[in-house]
This record gives structure tokens, C-alpha cells and sequence, in this order.
């Protein structure tokens, strides 16, 4: 059902009975209308396992309504730069400074030792302390270095390198469908 380890790949998935993966369709339907009664602002519940969908409903919408992944593209960001690092495009240790990149946060005197694994962890400092030594939850122009770093190595918009290396790969082509406007991934939300 994978397609390279991905998920299922470009196409439609693979819809099966979820008795056929040791789970229960009654269960699974009581937890949805549960869900939809508890979290009345949670839309969908789906639930994959083994490379197929099991259980797929709705409340306030359909599967092509679009939203936007906010803080949940934080671990888009994070998949992003570990393909960029796993085709050796990148070193998570290395200082973005070392790439030629110029900052476009805040940095202070903090960004000749600012790295991509400093950005990932949310230790980079934000510019108030040194990298590496507190945590500072970020979703703003501190994380977005990440993709600027993305675009800088890749020599492609990131939206464009991000649909291409990832979103199509997992069978969800309109990932980043609500940031081709700018061309850039949101890294943080």
C-alpha cells in the first residue's frame, strides 16, 4: 500500500474494512460521533493504518475542504529539511550563516552560531540568549530562517521544492495549496 515508505503515494487510498487491520468499524463510528459531539470544532476523524483508511467521516465539511496546517506545519518544516539533509543538501549542525544566508530575524550577535538543529529543537535562543541553552517555542521569523535556508540550498521556491519532494510523494498535491501565492512554505504556522 506505501508508495517508497511515503504513505500511499500519488492516486486516491486505499479504503478497506478496519476488521481487516484488528480494529472495530462499530468502535470506530461511536468515536467519531463522540468526537463530533465532544470537539464540535474538529471537522474529520480518519484514521489510517497499514497504508489504508479504515475510517473517514465528516461533520462541517468534505474531504476537499482546505485548511491551514498552522503549527501543525512544523513538522512539515521538519520532514522538509530532513529530505534536504538526507539527499546531503545540508548539515543540521552547521551554522546558517556558514551557507552565506543573512538573517531576517533578530538575531543579535547570535547568528553566526544559529543552526538548523538549534531552529528544529526550538533552542535557538531567539536572539535573547545563545543557541543551544533554552527553549523558546517559535512560529514566527526565527523558525521561518528554515525555509529561507531550504530555498538557499535547493535554488527553488520552497513551495514548488515542498510539493515536489514531499506533498506529491504522500498523495496530498494540494499540501501547500494555500501559500503558492508568496511561493514560500509558512514554516511555523
Amino acid at each position: 500500500h506505501t508508495h517508497g515508505g511515503l504513505g500511499p503515494g500519488p492516486g486516491p487510498w486505499a479504503h478497506e474494512p478496519a476488521e481487516l487491520h484488528s480494529l472495530s468499524s462499530a468502535a470506530l463510528d461511536e468515536a467519531a460521533e463522540r468526537l463530533s459531539r465532544e470537539l464540535p470544532h474538529r471537522y474529520c476523524f480518519l484514521v489510517a493504518k497499514d497504508g489504508a483508511v479504515v475510517h473517514e467521516s465528516y461533520s462541517a465539511n468534505s474531504s476537499e475542504t482546505l485548511y491551514s496546517m498552522d503549527s501543525a506545519m512544523k513538522l512539515g518544516t521538519a520532514a522538509l529539511i530532513g529530505i534536504a539533509h538526507a539527499d546531503g543538501t545540508l548539515d543540521l549542525d552547521a551554522p546558517l550563516a556558514e551557507y552565506g544566508l543573512e538573517p531576517t530575524a533578530d538575531w543579535g550577535p547570535y547568528w553566526p552560531l544559529v543552526t538548523t538543529r538549534h531552529l528544529l529543537s526550538m533552542v535557538s535562543g531567539l536572539g535573547q540568549k545563545p543557541p543551544g541553552t533554552a527553549f523558546a517555542y517559535d512560529s514566527g521569523s526565527h523558525l521561518q530562517e528554515l525555509i529561507w535556508l531550504l530555498e538557499h540550498v535547493t535554488r527553488e521556491a520552497s513551495v514548488h521544492w515542498a510539493t515536489r519532494r514531499l506533498a506529491i510523494p504522500l498523495g496530498v498535491p494540494n499540501m501547500f495549496a494555500g501559500q503558492t501565492e508568496s511561493a514560500h512554505v509558512h514554516a511555523g504556522g
